[in-house]
């Protein structure tokens, strides 16, 4: 997998054939420099190979003295947003007619 520690600010890795445009950024600011999730694309949903590169970002983010929360931007997907919010993701407060978004904060 293509570490975090490579991505300058934002841009498209891809791991398994699962597309991720990642930012390192730290908007929104109330959560502090975060790793934001901003799009994914799976040619085969459903296989558990998301599931797979979040984990290896989570432990990544635990671990990581800079960036303590991964942020997943606009869920456009119910069953998505559900495996987020099982995950142990909050939502995140947007305006009513945007899509939501969720966070989690690891470490300290």
């Amino acid at each position: 997998m293509s570490s975090l520690d490579e991505i300058k600010k934002s841009e498209w890795i891809h791991i398994d054939g699962v597309a991720l445009y990642i930012r390192k950024s730290e908007i929104p600011f109330d959560l502090g420099p975060n790793i934001q999730i901003a799009n994914v694309s799976a040619g085969s949903p459903g296989q558990g190979k998301f599931t797979k590169i979040l984990e290896e970002f989570e432990t990544w983010v635990a671990t990581n003295p800079k960036y303590q929360t991964i942020f997943i931007e606009n869920i456009l997907n119910p069953r998505f947003d559900a495996f987020f919010e099982r995950r142990g993701y909050l939502l995140y407060p947007n305006r009513p007619d945007d899509p939501p978004c969720r966070f989690k904060k690891f470490g300290a």
